[in-house]
Order: C-alpha cells, then structure tokens, then sequence
C-alpha cells in the first residue's frame, strides 16, 4: 500500500499489488543485438578465429572450459572493465548456428534475461563474438550438483529440504516471468556457498519455453523424435505430446523427481532400465507407471540402502520410517501422472514442504479408492462407461457383502460426479488459459514501455470478439469475465472492471451454490475495485462476505482466507479504523506465516501494509523495521524490480521523509517512481503515488520549483484519469504554493481538495482534517486569520479524535491554531499552543523539517510579541 501521509497532505488511499495467479504482461528485459557488448566485427581481423582459453570475447577473457553440448560450450571468463568479476560465458559453437540452433540460444537468453532471484543464476551481458556467433554471460555458480553436494555433506532429509524449499520458489519466480524450464534435474541446481551457506542456484535454461509465447519455434520433439529434456525428470506430457501442451506443472513433477532422489538416492524409475527401453518404451514407462513409493524404493535397494541411510545421517530403519507418510504423500503429489492432481504450482509444493518442516498438517493425502478405481479404468483401457466404472470400484471397496455393495454403489456415484467436475474445470481452466495466452501474445515487446494502453486495447478487443463466443458456456465465460476484471482493476480502469466483474457475480450466483469458492473470489475482487474507486463501504461489505465464506470453507488459518482478511484491513485502514486494521493485518499474516512458504509475496505485501499502519499510529521505529523487513522478501522472491517492491520502498522513503531523514528518504522515493515508471506507464495510480511523494521530498529540502512541476504533473493524470482520490494532488500543490506564499493560487485548490475529501470520506476523517488544516493556515496567512480559525480549529479536533496523542500532526496543528490567534491580537490564547508545539515536532521530525521551522518561527515571533528577543533568537538559533 502506499501512503502519503503530512501535517499538510492526505495519505493515498492503498494500492493494491495486481492480482496473483492471473496473468499479465511479464517484465521484458532488453537484450543487446550484438553490437553493445564489444561483439562487433572490426576489433579482430585475419584468419578463422577460434574460441578457447587465452581467447577474448568482447570484453571477457576465457580462463577454461566450464561444459560442452552439441551445439554450445560454455567457459569460465574473466572481465577486467568496467568491473572486475568472473562469469559463466555461453558460446554457439562455430558452424553450429543453424536457424534451429539459433532459436533455442536466443529463448535460454530471453528467459534468463527475464529473470532476477536469488537463486537463479543471473543474466549479465550478451553481444557476438568476433566470428559473428552470439553469446552471453551469465552468474558463473561455483557450485556441485544438488545431489552430489547433499551427499558429500552428508545433510539429513530436514536439512536437504531446507535447501529444496528455495529451488521451488526460484522455479516458481520464473513461472512468474512466464518460463517454464523443462530440465529441471540436480545437475540444472547447483549449490553454492555464499557466506558460509549452501545457496542453490537453478541454471540451464537451454530448453525453456514461454507460457504464452514460445521462446523457440521448436516442437518438444525434433524430426527423429528425439526428446527434449531428460527423460528420469520428465512428466507425462511433456514426454508424450508436440510440447504445445505443457505448462508450469511440468516443472512441479520434475521438482518431484529432484525430491524423491533427495530423499531416497535413487531414483523412481531405475535410469538403466528407462533408457535400455527405447523410445516408445519410455514413453510407456513415463505415462503408464506409478513411481514406487519411497519406502518401498528404499527397501528395494538391498546393500545400497544403508550406504543411503549413511549419507543422510540415519540408519535404514529409522529412515524407511521417515520417509513414509507425509514426505511420501508429498512426492506422489508432486508426480501425479494426472497434472490437474498435482500440486498447481511450485509455489504450492514448496508451502507443503514448510508445512512439514513445521510439523504442521500437509496438503498432500493418499489417493481415494475412488481416484485408484479410475485410474485402473484408465491403465486397462476398459470403456467409460457405468458397468466398467462400477466394476472397478466394486473390486476396491471390497464388495461381496450387502454393506461393501452400498459402498461400491456410492463409490460409483461419487465417482461420475468428480469426474465430472473435474473435466468441467479442466475445460474452464483450459479456456480461461488459452485467452490468457491470447492476450499476452498479441502484447507488442516494442510498445512494452507503454504496458497499460497495450493490454488495455487487447483486452478490450478480446471482451469484443472472444465473449460473445462464449454465450452458450457459462462457466468459462464467467470465468474469462473475472480474469478481465481482476485485470483492469491492475490498470485503473475502474469503469470496466466493475462491468465485467458483475457480469461474472451474476452468471455465478446462477451457475454456483452460494458458498462456491468461485463466488467468494469475484466477491474478493469486487471488493478491492470498490476499494480502489474510494466506494469503502461497498468494499468493506463484499470482503466481509468473502472472509465469511473463506473461512467456512478453507478455515481461518487457510492461506486464501488471510489474503481476503488483509484486504478488508486496507479497506478498514482507509476508514481510519486503525485498531481494527491492525489486528487484521496481524491475523492475516499469523495465518501466511503458518501456511506459506517463507518469502512468499503475499506475507511480504502484509507485512508492508502492517508497517504502513504502525507508522499512521505513531509507531516510526516499528513501522520502519517491518518495511525494510519487507523490501528484503519481496526482492527475495520477485527480483529487484517488481511492483510490490516499488510499493514498499514508496512507503518506507515517505515515512523518512515525514521524519525529516531526507538522506535516507530520497534514494527509496526516486527508486520507487523510476520502477512504476518503467513496469506501469506514468498514468497508473501508483506511479501518481510515487510522483507526489518525490515532489514532497523535494519540497521539504527547500526545491519548491522541482516539486512544483511533479506536482502538476500529478495533478493534471490525477484530474484525467477521474480519481477518487483527486484531492491528494490538489492538497498537495495548494500546500505548496503556499509555501511559495502565492495564495491566490493555494486557495481555490485547497478548497476543492476539502470539498472532494469530504465527499468520499467518513465524516471526522484525519484526510478531512489535514485538508481543513492546510485552509485554515492559507486564509490566516493571506491575511484572513478570522476566516481560517474555524477550520484549524475543526482540523485540531479532528485529530485529537482519530491520531494517536503522541502524534506529530496534533502539535503541529495546535502550532497553527496559535499563530491564527496572534494574527488576531490574542497572544494569551496563543501563547501554551505555539511555545509548547515546536519542540514536540522537532522530537519528531527533527530540527531541520519544514514544519519545525515554521513552529519555531511562530514561538519566537510570540516571545518577540512578549518582549523577550533573547528567547526568540534561542528558538531560532535552535532550527538553524
């Protein structure tokens, strides 16, 4: 959330992050053509130039061959300027730069250009080499397979998956970003110390493929079959179709594999017998057999089992027993033949794996006699039909008395029915995917800089020609609406978000039962549009009624019913609800931190809005904590640029700046407004946040001029975009073109601002009071005292009623109540509300703060008024 609280400025209502789970333009990083990066053809002339050690490359010098495939090698390299450092240098290989070749270099730079976490390896530099072959560089990871590091380590099954839990979330970064890795195996996640600390790093994005776009024009298969990727780690689709149909849960189940060698030391099919099998027998193999389970395949090792029982610290008792139940249900879901089974994503896998690192329930349960029933059906081939279902399941329930017949008939019954359901979301989910992937297809990368208007016209194109198509299904034309209007709540078109959003509510309610976790979503997504539009009350109704059914569903401690549970706290913040926002903000993280995987988003963007609320109830050293404490996740889990990243450094620079810590405030503030700049466009809601919030910064060091031009700018997106919250950019230029004292400019903003505040907020609230102060002391400092009084003085109670006592901004008011008085002549009444004022100021936002000097300026002037010149200069000396 961002927030923009002063003595003079309101707070921007919160910003929420864009939706999770949906799908949106991922951030494309510019790459180099090839002449950037000191490839181009005239720095070496002569014969045929030969890669190898001693060899320079634009500017890195090769050191050693680090690998060699087919058509690459990859070296060790080392750069002198303009910094010096050593790094993973990958090279096409001469005479192998055919179009095919080409395609698959081009999509591993893409996806590594894409990507910024902690553990992938990082994208550097790309250019061509003096031969006119690409290259790039990357993170050179001095590492050991994951595997082999564990073993040699000899690190117990706890500690091995302490270092699984962060290759899950380095996976899912990438998911986010739209790649899918398709190799993902211990010799792709290698591990490293940094520190001291094993740090695993995913690497080898050889045969990445985009979700929505395919970063290579390669099929899965070459035109002699051949498989891409490795077939020990290879789910059943993506061994067994064109590649057209995979997606992220194929690197679950291969995350899957990498667990199940982590935790036995071998792995699920034996890879002698897999490859001796030829290639339609791995296809049988991969597609047809279950994986043992992981006691049964640790049994199975005979003499090996207590070589593997050494290496994890256990003797083969002891860890046959560990490794049944939970660490097996959790490997088995991740391996699911059936993808819609598995865990959804590698974010989910991972929580699960907390979960049981925290001796907490886990997710993943045995398989129901009615999901083996139909996989025999499936396995053998029989028909769809109700005897041969019933038959399976007969035989699994144990029939043959009147009882186990029942049991078999319900079974039946049960079974028709999820396999229904099933199908019926495998097709929405499909649907809803496929035009998701339209979308993101049709976005231009050349107009990426210009995000907001490109998904804008392709979504409106889409609800034009993709929706009326739709009429005769219901359920995914519901579910399509959603998306859409989750989607251009992210991009502050309000109008059409609540179109579509109540067009998905109303074909819900008709489709679904009431307590439908579909109804609870769009009731969710309903509320933060209503939020956003400044419609608090309607929000705070909807999220409640999605709290109610979350919690009936899922339980209160379930990761979906915090995440409803923080939105009605930002709902509940912008009604100056301060208690009530604080205990849900810390109901809800409680809740993430018991459910999520550590640095997931979500906990991140809670603790952010926690801090933002400790900072408005005066609790500075504990808000600031928790922002850094925030930044740090969020940059963990979604890279150095991101939105919810912009979102916490806008906060924390704005809470520096209000305690005069300018040094500190600047380099956050201006961090935040160039990220939504670059991510959002300058027309986004937040980026308007972060314009303002520079132009305070600006303010407060003396740069009136500077700040001025930030904020017309602001006014004037503000004023075209119709928002709600129109009365922020107005308070704040009227505040500073009083500073500038034109006050013939100030007033008509300063009223306007009071009028709009008072039309979208509660009664009493503290936005309405900053902005009956900043009146207040523009008509008593043009020379109306008598007129401004009556608002200082509503201004004053305002915040004695909604701020904490020990609040700045109630001094600060007193402060200009008093000097409205002396203008008047009543230096009696003046004089405990200016003398006592500026001193508790200065203790909080120090001596050199605008409004400190101002306080100070008036106490001395009421000494001066009494009489004592030396206790003026005392004060003034005191702020110089």
């Amino acid at each position: 959330m961002e927030e923009r609280p002063t003595s003079d400025q309101p707070s921007r209502p919160a910003q929420t992050p864009a939706p999770r789970g949906g799908s949106g333009s991922s951030p494309h990083a510019p790459t180099s053509d090839g002449g950037g990066s000191g490839g181009g053809g005239g720095s070496v002339g002569g014969a045929m130039y030969e890669d190898g050690p001693g060899s320079q490359i634009g500017p890195y010098k090769i050191l050693q061959t680090l690998g060699e495939g087919g058509f690459g090698v990859v070296y060790l390299a080392e750069q002198r300027v303009p910094v010096e450092r050593r790094v993973a240098l990958k090279v096409i290989k001469l005479g192998m730069d055919s179009k095919e070749v080409l395609a698959r270099f081009e999509a591993e730079r893409q996806a590594l250009a894409l990507m910024d976490h902690a553990n992938v390896a990082k994208f550097l530099d790309a250019g061509l080499t003096p031969t006119g072959r690409p290259y790039f560089a990357m993170e050179h990871v001095p590492g050991v397979p994951l595997t082999d590091y564990c073993d040699t380590q000899r690190l117990t099954p706890r500690e091995r998956l302490e270092l699984f839990v962060p290759v899950c979330m380095a996976v899912q970064h990438a998911h986010q970003k739209g790649i899918i890795h398709r190799d993902l195996k211990p010799s792709n996640i290698l591990v490293m110390l940094q520190d001291e600390k094993p740090v695993p790093k995913v690497i080898d994005f050889g045969v990445a493929k985009a979700v929505s776009k395919r970063l290579t024009e390669k099929t899965l298969f070459t035109e002699t079959g051949r498989m891409i990727g490795t077939p020990e780690y290879m789910s059943p689709e993506q061994a067994g179709t064109t590649g057209l149909d995979i997606d992220t849960r194929t690197d679950v189940y291969s995350l899957g594999v990498v667990l199940y060698e982590l935790l036995a030391g071998v792995l699920p099919f034996d890879s002698k017998t897999l490859r001796e099998a030829g290639y339609e027998g791995i296809l049988k193999i991969i597609r047809d057999q279950d994986p043992p389970r992981l006691p049964t395949r640790l049994s199975s090792l005979g003499a090996r089992q207590s070589d593997a029982a050494q290496k994890r610290k256990s003797d083969p008792k002891t860890l046959v027993r560990l490794l049944a139940g939970d660490l097996d249900w959790i490997t088995q879901h991740a391996m699911e033949k059936d993808r819609t089974r598995r865990y959804q994503t590698a974010g989910d896998l991972a929580a699960d794996v907390t979960r049981f690192l925290n001796n907490e329930p886990v997710v993943a349960r045995p398989p129901s006699a009615v999901y083996k029933a139909g996989k025999f059906v499936r396995r053998h081939k029989f028909g769809v039909g109700a005897g041969t279902a019933l038959a399976a399941a007969l035989v699994l329930a144990v029939a043959g008395t009147g009882y186990g017949l029942v049991r078999a008939l319900a079974a039946e019954k049960r079974a028709i029915s999820e396999r229904d359901d099933a199908n019926r979301a495998r097709k929405i989910a499909e649907e809803v995917n496929s035009f998701l992937e339209r979308v993101l297809s049709a976005v231009d990368p050349s107009r990426l800089n210009k995000r907001d208007v490109t998904v804008r016209e392709v979504l409106d194109q889409s609800s034009i020609r993709v929706l009326p198509a739709l009429a005769n299904e219901p359920a995914v034309e519901s579910a399509i609406r959603n998306t859409m209007g989750r989607t251009y709540t992210a991009l502050g078109i309000y109008d059409k978000a609540e179109t579509q959003l109540l067009e998905a509510m109303k074909k819900r309610l008709a489709l679904l039962p009431a307590d439908h976790p579909d109804i609870a979503d769009t009731k969710n997504n309903l509320g933060l549009l209503y939020r956003q539009q400044g419609r608090r009350e309607e929000a705070q109704r909807e999220l409640r009624e999605a709290l109610d059914l979350r919690t009936k569903l899922f339980g209160a401690q379930h990761a979906a019913t915090a995440a409803v549970r923080n939105n009605l706290g930002l709902v509940e913040r912008d009604m100056g609800r301060l208690d009530e926002a604080e205990a849900s903000f810390a109901a809800a993280l409680a809740a993430q931190r018991a459910t999520l995987v550590a640095n997931h988003p979500d906990i991140a963007n809670t603790i952010n809005n926690l801090a933002a609320v400790l900072q408005e109830r005066g609790k500075y050293d504990e808000a600031e904590s928790k922002f850094r404490e925030a930044i740090t996740s969020q940059r963990a889990a979604l890279g150095q640029e991101s939105p919810d990243v912009a979102n916490t450094l806008g906060n924390l620079g704005e809470m520096l700046r209000q305690r005069g810590r300018f040094a500190d405030a600047e380099p956050a503030a201006r961090e935040a407004l160039a990220i939504r700049r670059k991510l959002l466009g300058n027309d986004h809601p937040q980026t308007l946040a972060s314009i303002g919030n520079v132009a305070l910064l600006l303010q407060d060091k003396g740069d009136l001029n500077g700040a001025e031009l930030l904020l017309r700018e602001a006014l004037e997106i503000a004023r075209k975009a119709k928002a709600p919250d129109v009365f922020v950019d107005l308070l704040s230029l009227a505040n500073l073109l009083n500073d500038k004292q034109d006050f013939a400019a100030a007033e008509p903003l300063a009223r306007e601002a009071l009028e709009k505040a008072a039309a979208v907020l509660p009664a009493g609230h503290a936005e309405v009071g900053k902005c009956e102060l900043l009146l207040g002391r523009v008509l008593t400092e043009s020379g109306r005292a008598a007129e401004g009084e009556g608002h200082l003085r509503r201004a004053l109670d305002i915040f004695r009623a909604k701020l904490p006592a020990a609040d700045w901004r109630i001094p600060q008011t007193e402060s200009a109540l008093g000097g409205c008085l002396m203008a008047q002549g009543r230096l009696d009444e003046a004089g405990t509300l200016v003398t006592e004022s500026w001193t508790k100021i200065r203790d909080v936002l120090g001596a050199a703060h605008l409004r400190t000097r101002q306080a100070a300026e008036r106490a001395a002037k009421w000494h001066e008024a009494r009489g004592d010149a030396a206790k003026a200069a005392e004060i003034r000396g005191a702020v110089r």
